[in-house]
C-alpha cells in the first residue's frame, strides 16, 4: 500500500479493548503512537457503545435534545411550508434514525418516545388541533403513499424495523 502512497496515520488510530482495564490484550504489541482507550464506554462511528446509562445519556444529549430544542423554536416561523420542509428533511432526524438502528432502543425507548411526542405536539400546534392516532400514522407515511412525510414513526415500529434490517444485514454478510 505504501507504494501507492497510502500510509496509516498512527496518531489517528485508536486501540479500544472492549473489556477496558480488565482486558487481556497486550497493548505493548501496538505502536506507541496509537491512542489507547481503556474506558469500557466509547463512541464508534457516532454510535455509543457501553453500558445502558452511557448509551441513554449520549443519545439524549447528542441526538434527542438537539431535535427537541429545534422543535421548540419552530413556532417562530410563520410559513407553514417551511415548517413542513424542516419537519420532513431536517432536525437531525437521520441521526436519530441511525441511532435507533445501531443502539439498543429498549435502553432509550423513553427518550425516543419523548422526541416523537415533541414532533407530534409541534405539528399539532401548527394545525391548531389534536390529531387522532390513525391520522397521525397517515401523516408519518411518505408523501408518495398519501402521507405528509413526517417519517419519524413510532418507536416500537421503527425499533422492530431497525433491528430486522440490522439482523438481515448480518446474515447476508455471513
Amino acid at each position: 500500500a505504501s507504494e501507492l502512497g497510502l500510509c496509516l496515520n498512527l496518531e489517528k488510530c485508536e486501540v479500544t479493548p472492549t473489556a477496558g482495564m480488565a482486558s487481556d490484550v497486550d497493548l505493548a504489541q501496538f505502536p506507541q503512537a496509537m491512542k489507547r482507550n481503556l474506558m469500557r464506554q466509547f463512541k464508534l462511528l457516532g454510535t455509543p457503545i457501553g453500558e445502558q446509562d452511557f448509551v441513554a445519556q449520549y443519545l439524549k444529549t447528542k441526538r434527542i435534545e438537539e431535535v427537541v430544542e429545534i422543535l421548540r423554536e419552530l413556532p417562530e416561523l410563520e410559513d407553514l411550508q417551511i415548517v413542513h420542509k424542516l419537519l420532513t428533511s431536517c432536525l437531525g432526524a437521520s441521526k436519530v434514525r441511525y441511532s435507533m438502528r445501531t443502539s439498543r432502543t429498549d435502553w432509550v425507548a423513553s427518550e425516543l418516545q419523548a422526541c416523537d411526542s415533541a414532533l407530534k405536539a409541534t405539528f399539532e400546534n401548527y394545525l391548531g388541533f389534536a390529531l387522532p392516532d390513525p391520522t397521525w400514522q397517515q401523516c408519518q407515511l411518505a408523501m408518495s403513499s398519501g402521507g405528509l412525510g413526517l417519517v419519524r414513526g413510532r418507536v416500537e415500529e421503527d425499533e422492530v424495523r431497525a433491528h430486522l434490517f440490522a439482523d438481515m444485514h448480518v446474515l447476508v454478510a455471513e
